[in-house]
């Protein structure tokens, strides 16, 4: 029999006291640290859409596939709420089948494809990505290493494979014009993509500020060709989201007339498809907004505004693009009077030069632009004489 001094006992309790604790603290630890990889794996997880209004419990899930877009989407002013759920079987959603696609005819067009593509990312859309792009940009010259143009599209193609998980899709001119001319490309390529359901494209330049509308546009809308939001408009440049049903028949068909008669998209796509029917119903416009709209806005909410707007097209007759550093005092004079319109609208304009340096690595470039410069030049010269005389 082992006889212990009360040190000794000491020790013993208080080195128990140390373990029981010490297995506490880990205990408690790993538990913490298995909810947090839980809730990173919930945050991260492609999301998957399902109808925003619930139907009736039945026995069976319904064939959504056959409903109208007015019972598919109901008012897009409410928010679309994307789950992890496509049915009652927890089946996931098949993305592969469809896609965004955005065509760029000439290099000043893909930074702004690139911004489209980082937004979806940042926005977590499980959508796949196309871009599609002149097959010379590629199977180019000698010649064409010292073009800095066509280095920095490579550098930003390169990027949007690597970083945005964009497919890159090489197109021909249409017919058998001349590949290095920009206009010889036309939006008929995206009817080439037969390995997809639906396509949906973008007008450009544009921020996404919420994808969760335009995930389920594609995942329930399933037009018989095309369909345009909003009504397609031959006045100004091809400015409406286009949801497209690929088909190599009417891609051949677009492409011959295309190549035969050189007419521009809008007038191609409306003339073709003259009887599309709308992709959404027409009260429906807080889908889709332009700069313009909501600097002319006569009643604003900017809290509806953030909330309801899925995609901001930079058109307006009266601000140039974007891409130029427009002077502020020419800002000023156009910027709304309200206060919250105000900021608004220069926050899209900010938050479109800060992708552009961050997503692209390009500043804006200077306004008027160069050609316009000497235009203006030219005019005050002429002005200036006729004073003298």
């Amino acid at each position: 029999m082992v006889l212990l001094t009360s040190s000794q006992v000491s020790v013993v309790l208080s080195s128990g006291i140390v373990v029981i604790f010490t297995f506490l603290l880990f205990l408690s630890g790993y538990i913490l640290q298995q909810k947090s990889i839980q809730s990173l794996h919930t945050q991260i997880r492609p999301q998957d859409p399902i109808q925003r209004h619930k139907p009736p419990l039945v026995e069976h899930t319904p064939d959504i596939r056959h409903q109208t877009p007015k019972r598919r989407f109901g008012n897009l002013q409410d928010r679309i709420i994307i789950q992890a759920q496509l049915s009652a079987k927890e089946e996931a959603f098949d993305w592969s089948r469809l896609a965004y696609a955005q065509l760029v005819r000439d290099h000043s067009e893909v930074c702004n494809a690139l911004i489209f593509f980082a937004d979806l990312k940042r926005l977590r859309s499980p959508v796949p990505r196309l871009l599609l792009f002149p097959r010379n940009w590629v199977e180019g010259s000698d010649a064409d290493v010292l073009n800095t143009a066509l280095e920095t599209s490579k550098r930003l193609l390169r990027k949007a494979s690597r970083r945005y998980r964009v497919i890159l899709v090489p197109v021909d001119a249409v017919g058998e014009q001349d590949g290095s001319d920009p206009s010889h490309y036309s939006l008929a390529s995206i009817f080439s993509l037969a390995q997809y359901d639906r396509v949906l494209s973008f007008p450009s330049p544009g921020l996404v500020l919420n994808s969760a509308p335009l995930d389920s546009i594609l995942a329930f809308s399933e037009p018989s060709s095309v369909a345009f939001y909003p009504a397609l408009n031959t006045s100004v440049a091809l400015s409406s989201l286009l949801l497209v049903k690929p088909s190599t028949s009417i891609f051949k068909a677009l492409s011959h007339i295309r190549a035969s008669n050189n007419i521009p998209d809008t007038h191609l796509l409306s003339n073709f498809f003259h009887s599309a029917p709308p992709l959404l119903e027409v009260g429906e416009k807080k889908l889709y907004t332009t700069a313009e709209q909501l600097r002319t806005a006569k009643t604003f909410n900017g809290t509806a505004f953030l909330t309801d707007t899925a995609f901001l097209y930079f058109h307006d007759s009266e601000v140039p693009g974007p891409e130029f550093e427009v002077p502020y005092s020419d800002t000023v004079k156009r910027r709304p009077k309200d206060d919250d319109q105000g900021f608004l609208w220069e926050k899209m304009y900010a938050t479109y030069k800060d992708r552009r340096y961050n997503v692209c690595g390009m500043d804006l470039e200077t306004w008027p632009p160069p050609y316009k410069q000497e235009k203006q030049h030219i005019e005050k010269k002429v002005t200036v004489k006729k004073t003298d005389l």
